[in-house]
Order: structure tokens, then sequence, then C-alpha cells
């Protein structure tokens, strides 16, 4: 899943909606193979094997500069005007992205700095 990884004896810990904190064991470059076959590629991913999910955070996303829009169920997220992510959904409280990691590589992935 991981494109690139990162291990260091302390690279924090993430904290969850319990206020739960989980150890941070990796950091990476990921690439999402989102529903419309685009590929994005997120750099600077914590990889948390505690987490039964896997999270982007849209607070971190804000301060590296994007804007994210919700109307109704669904959330997009720009960069300056481009549309970046599209239709996230809206489930039990979170957004969720529709697509998957894929180890695919790709020149015009747009960056996501995520971390």
């Amino acid at each position: 899943m991981f494109e690139t990884l990162c291990t260091d004896e302390n690279l924090g810990n993430v904290i969850v909606g319990n206020d739960e904190k989980m150890k941070v064991q990796e950091v990476g470059t990921v690439c999402l193979k989102l529903q419309d076959g685009t590929i994005k590629k997120a750099l600077n991913v914590r990889y948390v094997p505690d987490a039964s999910k896997n999270v982007l955070s849209l607070s971190v996303l804000a301060s590296r500069g994007y804007r994210f829009v919700g109307r109704g169920r669904s959330c997009k997220v720009y960069k300056g005007r481009n549309l970046i992510l599209q239709e996230m959904m809206y489930k039990k409280n979170i957004y969720c992205l529709d697509g998957e990691a894929t180890t695919m590589k790709t020149e015009k992935g747009e960056i996501l700095g995520i971390g």
C-alpha cells in the first residue's frame, strides 16, 4: 500500500474521536485510485496499525491550503480553484472517500500534502 515508508522511533501519536492515543508506526506516501479512475498521491500518511479505519484529516488538509465544502451528505476538497477530491459521502458522522489504495505510480497524480 505504501509507495515510500519511513520508520522512526518517535513518530508520535494520532488522537481519535474518543480521545484515545494510537502510536504512529511509520510515515510514507500512498497512491489512491478514486472511483472515477484518477490517481491521487498522499504524502506524509501515518501508518497506525491499531486503527480500524484509514483516516484523511480535513483539518490537516485545511492547514496545508486546501478547503472543503460540505453540502447535504457529501463533501468536496479544493486546492485553489481545482477540485481535488469529490463526493465523499457522509456515513455515521464521517465523510468516506470512495476509492482504494493502489501501488500504481503516476506522474500526473495530484499531490496531497497530508501531515
